[in-house]
């Protein structure tokens, strides 16, 4: 039985850090899967679980292919003596219309695509240090998501191998773009028949739990299915996933234009706090 979900009205998403995170992650110039600042991207983000108190030697750089050369996942977990029962995860690369792999070093800030969902695991990290869980919680930067999601794929790989007891794997992809006609509106998504059929309705209840608690904060929701992300990997293992991603079509995506200048920050807040209360609703 689980136990009496915990509260963190002390200890509430905070804004700013939320925006030095993007600051931060957008200053790197680009974080196109090839060009030559990778290790430094993932040594910051590695960097940051530790300054939140979780310990060094429990961060995994986990390796992977891509076609043109090889990258690292950063991986942490919440309790390093346990397999992870749930996976929260978010890609920390970037693309645009001028970065290429001829070209790896053009300008591809990535602030919404996907700076934010980075910057929300990070703060969930935050707040959820040493939290006592009944599920342990795998906080994972995925690398190699914008070339063919090769990070996650690796990343799911081992998760099976290893038979990893994941009951759920929620996905961050892009937050904080607010539509003009819907400001509060998010896309919370499901399973919709992908390769396990059998996860659909898992996949749907966790989304309506989900749905509940963002309505609780004021936000609208408009419910769609999991697609060409992180957690696609993961659904073909068998494992149930959601996703969390925002109620619009960001015309910066992939642009040398999508920078933390044309998102709303109260907005991702508020996301990112709904991600938070979800994760101990459904670890506690």
């Amino acid at each position: 039985m689980k136990k009496e979900p915990q509260s963190v009205s002390t200890q509430a998403v905070a804004r700013e850090r939320l925006v030095q995170s993007i600051t931060a992650l957008e200053a790197f110039g680009t974080r196109f899967a090839y060009a030559s600042n990778a290790a430094e991207v993932t040594r910051w983000i590695a960097d940051q679980f530790i300054a939140f108190g979780h310990a060094e030697n429990t961060i995994h750089f986990q390796p992977f292919e891509m076609k043109f050369g090889n990258g690292h996942n950063v991986l942490c977990p919440a309790d390093p003596g346990r397999l992870p029962g749930l996976v929260l995860c978010a890609h920390y690369d970037s693309k645009s219309e001028l970065a290429s792999v001829q070209k790896p070093n053009r300008a591809a800030p990535g602030a919404d695509d996907n700076a934010t969902g980075v910057a929300v695991l990070l703060e969930a990290a935050r707040l959820l240090r040493g939290m006592e869980l009944s599920t342990n919680i795998l906080f994972a930067a995925f690398g190699g998501e914008e070339q063919r999601l090769a990070g996650s794929k690796k990343c799911a790989r081992v998760a099976h191998r290893e038979n990893w007891p994941i009951d759920l794997v929620v996905n961050l992809d892009m937050l904080a773009w607010q539509h003009k006609s819907h400001p509060n509106l998010i896309r919370i998504e499901h399973d919709k028949g992908n390769v396990v059929e059998a996860n659909d309705v898992p996949s749907r209840q966790a989304a309506d739990r989900m749905t509940a608690i963002a309505i609780q904060h004021g936000l609208e929701v408009e419910r769609t299915g999991i697609i060409n992300s992180d957690y696609m990997p993961f659904e073909k293992k068998g494992y149930t996933c959601i996703g969390v991603y925002e109620g619009g079509n960001n015309p910066n995506r992939h642009q040398s234009s999508d920078k933390l200048a044309t998102l709303n920050m109260d907005h991702l807040t508020r996301v990112a706090q709904v991600v938070v209360d979800f994760l101990i609703q459904e670890a506690s």
